[in-house]
């Protein structure tokens, strides 16, 4: 039995050792296969080089929207497009940027690239979207629509030397003087750009940017060494109003100012104005409710004289309210109490005339506005 399994093992042993030297002899044949195919060489080098080098490779355009620069930055980005309609912020891409951006209250992006096109030819064909790639930093827009109906941009860019232009698609001017503009708090009105300084404020027009039409607020003197609280800027009846407040321990302006008809006026003690204002609200009727800081502490509500003497009410368009508060809809009637409380004391004489001849409601509430 045993010399029947030696037998057996040794035919097995024999079988596989041949096996093992036919499968050496076929690799060894296809690897020399192989070396040969690698090592061969041409006939003969080339006598001289091609008579012209490659050509190297297309130089990418400028980008000229967001997703341009988005690709330039990382060309295995998807190739999209923009959405005709704004998306939900859940569906929205979270996108770094290393170049500065600037989104203006209009709510367009103006991207800082220096590949890009100048700004100029950029304002000329601002074109359907939304985003903008220029080598200029844009510290603020202004837009305005012209008379056939386009809207057109004007831009401040902040120069090499620390200064600010004015550029517009066929001009671009120096902004005069060396304030510290706080262009964060700028805004546009008509044809005109109200910019908010360190002091004061200074009104450009976009027509005639090199004429500065600029307002003090503090004396430098009086202002150095202490830490000042930048101005506010507000709309009312006639012009804006703007006044540095007295709050959280800051220095403020000494009254306010009132721009109207192409001037600057000043409003202080001499003309019934507070000294210090923690808050003006401009009401309706063109006058001024006032927030006084007082040396205790408190807080003192008064109206500007001023602004009272020079009041300016529709009564139509306070009768249409005082009817309003009648309506069958609490929404309409909050809506009309609502606005009239943004009237001051030159709605008070038609108040009054149309207050006896209303339902019980709306007596009761014109009663607590008078």
């Amino acid at each position: 039995m045993r010399k029947e399994s030696g037998k057996i093992l040794a035919v097995v042993g024999g079988t596989l050792m041949a096996a093992a030297i036919v499968a050496s002899v076929v690799i060894y044949r296809i690897q020399l296969k192989a070396d040969k195919r690698v090592t061969i060489a041409p006939a003969s080098m080339p006598t001289s080089h091609p008579a012209s080098n490659p050509a190297t490779a297309p130089v990418a355009p400028p980008p000229i929207d967001l997703l341009g620069v988005v690709r330039e930055n990382n060309p295995r980005y998807p190739t999209t497009r923009e959405l005709d309609m704004p998306g939900n912020y859940d569906q929205a891409a979270h996108i770094v940027l290393n170049q500065p951006v600037y989104l203006c209250p209009q709510g367009h992006l103006w991207i800082t690239d220096p590949h890009a096109v100048s700004t100029q030819k950029v304002l000329a064909n601002l074109g359907e979207g939304n985003s903008h790639i220029v080598p200029d930093r844009i510290v603020f827009a202004h837009w305005q629509q012209s008379e056939a109906g386009k809207w057109t941009a004007s831009v401040v860019r902040q120069n090499s030397g620390g200064g600010f232009d004015l550029v517009q698609a066929k001009r671009v001017t120096p902004l005069p003087g060396s304030r510290k503009w706080l262009w964060d708090r700028a805004m546009a009105w008509e044809d005109k750009i109200i910019a908010p300084s360190e002091h004061g404020v200074s009104i450009f027009s976009v027509n005639d940017p090199a004429n500065e039409l600029y307002q003090s607020l503090i004396d430098d003197a009086e202002a150095r060494g202490k830490t000042t609280s930048p101005p506010v800027v507000l709309f009312d009846t006639s012009g804006i109003l703007t006044w540095m407040p007295w709050e959280s321990g800051l220095t403020g302006s000494h009254g306010a100012a009132r721009f109207v008809d192409g001037k600057w006026t000043r409003l202080d003690a001499s003309q019934g104005w507070p000294d210090k204002i923690l808050q003006l609200m401009p009401l309706l009727d063109g006058s001024i409710l006032e927030l006084v800081p007082e040396d205790d502490g408190s807080i003192k509500l008064q109206m500007s004289g001023v602004a009272r003497d020079t009041a300016n009410v529709n009564e139509n368009d306070i009768q249409r309210l005082v009817e309003q508060l009648s309506d069958p809809d609490q929404v309409n009637r909050d809506a009309a109490y609502e606005q009239l409380t943004r009237y001051g004391p030159g709605a008070l004489p038609i108040l009054e005339k149309l207050q006896d001849n209303q339902p019980p409601a709306a007596q009761s509430r014109i009663a607590e506005l008078l």
